[in-house]
């Protein structure tokens, strides 16, 4: 979104140094009448002379105010020469086990990316590359949003999918032994996860049993459901489910909506049905935005923190971008804190207010001995992994910035 923006600049001499002020705004007018996709967090606009010189001044971000379509996650998927584009690095893992025979068998499964209906967009956007066709990277540029998991219920989805698919090849060699698939369910009262597995999986008969687990990157996402850690990269077994029936029939579970009155299908002895149930909450764990970005084309500011320099895919892509990048200086670079709890009552799902308003200045040295007389803002998320995605504003919604400069002494 270019040029929706209004722009206010007003000095005030304080002391015995100039102070000039930016007030940047950058507004998306659509009205949600469409399904136009939502615009960036991008301004540009000349102006006239703000600065003569910008070597002589220091700037400092004020303040910032963005209304922010993010997702609850980006979902990662695996790299490198992955055909896939959907085939995530989390992974189930159900484990027969016959102590009679002294059989052992693993069906592993890989969890695979479900994307939000809306991911395709109007007018219809195809699907991203696979790693494979792209460098060996996740491709956010074909299709921006596709990786965007705004919904709890989506991840529940894949894991029960790919918990089927364990369940029917191991059906397929032991048929009948066990009655169905162990799921996992999101409580939206007590907004904790558990895992449900048949009683049976405890032992069906003398001497057959199933084990769930999980790998270790999954299991951030339910933790604190009880379970043993057997090590890291197990082939989906890092974190193997406790099933067990406790005592006083705590853990015993019906099938049913147990907030809608009476449960469908009564309780039996022994249950039907098995919970383990997540002792604390855990969706402040989920998110994997780590940072604010706000960068420029046009304010020439020294380097002092520079992973690399800001393009998508600039910090995974080094040797692509090591040569004829765009400069482009860091304005802003803060922590996100949407990992506190606390904060979680207030956000929704998919817009947030992202407010930036710090009680002490923090001044950068501008470099460049050309004046400024034009003004380039684009606003970034970052995620753990170093990518920087586009900050994108949601209809009627808007984000405002406020620079300040001042002579040097």
């Amino acid at each position: 979104m270019e040029n929706f923006g209004i722009h206010n600049l007003t000095q005030l001499l304080k002391s015995d140094h100039e102070h000039i002020y930016y007030n940047i705004r950058i507004d998306n007018p659509q009205n949600a009448t469409t399904n136009e996709p939502t615009e960036r967090a991008v301004y540009n606009k000349q102006t006239r002379g703000i600065l003569p010189k910008q070597s002589d001044y220091e700037m400092a971000v004020e303040a910032f105010n963005i209304r922010a379509e993010m997702p609850i996650f980006v979902c990662p998927i695996i790299g490198g020469n992955n055909t896939i584009r959907d085939l995530t690095p989390y992974k189930i893992n159900y484990r027969y086990v016959n102590s009679g025979t002294g059989v052992t068998t693993d069906y592993k499964e890989d969890l695979l990316f479900l994307p939000d209906d809306y991911a395709a967009g109007s007018p219809v956007r195809p699907p991203p590359k696979s790693p494979n066709d792209n460098n060996g990277l996740q491709d956010f540029n074909t299709n921006p949003t596709y990786y965007n998991v705004n919904s709890i219920r989506r991840v529940v989805q894949m894991f029960n999918n790919a918990s089927l698919l364990c369940f029917n090849r191991l059906n397929a060699d032991h048929p009948g032994v066990f009655p169905s698939q162990a799921y996992l369910r999101f409580d939206t009262v007590t907004k904790l996860f558990s895992i449900v597995a048949p009683y049976e999986y405890l032992g069906s008969g003398a001497f057959e049993k199933i084990f769930i687990s999980v790998d270790a990157l999954f299991y951030k996402y339910i933790d604190s459901i009880p379970a043993v850690f057997n090590g890291y990269d197990l082939a989906g077994r890092d974190y193997q489910i406790e099933i067990v029936q406790k005592l006083g029939g705590d853990a015993a579970w019906a099938l049913g909506n147990h907030y809608a009155g009476a449960v469908p299908v009564p309780q039996t002895q022994p249950p039907a049905y098995l919970i383990m149930e997540q002792e604390c909450d855990s969706r402040h764990l989920w998110s994997n935005i780590k940072q604010i970005l706000i960068t420029s084309t046009s304010i020439a500011v020294r380097d002092e923190y520079m992973p690399f320099r800001i393009t998508p895919d600039a910090f995974v892509q080094r040797e692509q971008n090591a040569f004829n990048q765009e400069t482009q200086s860091i304005i802003s670079y803060v922590d996100y804190g949407y990992g506190v709890p606390s904060e979680m009552p207030i956000q929704t799902t998919v817009h947030r207010d992202i407010v930036y308003s710090p009680r002490y200045y923090k001044w950068s040295d501008l470099v460049s001995n050309d004046p400024l007389k034009n003004i380039n803002i684009e606003m970034f998320y970052v995620l753990a992994d170093g990518r920087s995605l586009p900050i994108r504003i949601p209809s009627d919604g808007s984000a405002t910035l406020n620079l300040m400069f001042r002579k040097k002494n």
